[in-house]
């Protein structure tokens, strides 16, 4: 285009064209890497607790069911309280971070755990444990939740506390951080008794049958 003084100019669009969807073959592949990765991290989760921990095949089950129950549990959460419009949330990339924090979040409130036991385990006297095997695999998980179970709630709560004014400030907005804030609430919450009553018990009854046998 040429203006009143002669000189040349290019015109733009209002808009640069935006694409929202991709092909069938792109979204195939990224679906298959998205699963690939999953696979990869649990098994490096299960590869570091069977090093860290004795009989630590037992305890990283424990600690990726409780992963899986958390996760389930949160999009369950996301989807039924979406579908009755109380929020409006959608699966999307702010979503997938919340749910990666969230992962990261319960399997160290897990590790907090199962490292307390391991404490206790070699502190427990021999001879109590000859005379009362299935008592004191009780008690070494007694005493070992009852000493964490402070320092887990307290954690959780002060991070539901920060969370709770950003979700009150973007609720109904349809903001990322209606979504990402709403997710997190949920999965801290699950993923603190989760570690508590999944994992942990989950190791509790391998043990008990393991050390009675």
């Amino acid at each position: 285009l040429t203006d009143v003084t002669g000189v040349q100019t290019c015109a733009l669009p209002i808009s640069f064209p935006t694409f929202e969807q991709i092909s069938g073959l792109v979204a195939k592949d990224q679906k298959s890497k998205a699963y690939q990765s999953i696979f990869l991290s649990l098994f490096l989760i299960l590869l570091y607790i069977a090093f860290r921990f004795p009989n630590g095949f037992i305890f990283g089950l424990g600690g990726i069911i409780a992963l899986a129950h958390d996760v389930a549990i949160t999009l369950g959460a996301i989807a039924f309280f979406n579908e009755i419009g109380l929020v409006n949330v959608e699966i999307d990339l702010t979503v997938i971070a919340a749910i990666l924090t969230l992962v990261g979040y319960s399997i160290n409130d897990t590790i907090v755990v199962f490292d307390r036991l391991r404490e206790n385990i070699k502190k427990f006297d021999k001879d109590l444990w000859d005379r009362f095997p299935k008592s004191r695999v009780s008690q070494e998980y007694n005493i070992s939740l009852n000493q964490t179970l402070s320092r887990t709630v307290f954690t959780s709560l002060t991070t539901i506390l920060v969370l709770i004014p950003i979700f009150v400030l973007n609720f109904g907005k349809g903001s990322a951080l209606e979504g990402f804030s709403f997710s997190l609430i949920i999965g801290v919450i699950v993923g603190t008794y989760s570690s508590l009553m999944i994992a942990t018990a989950f190791v509790l009854l391998n043990e008990r049958k393991n050390r009675t046998n």
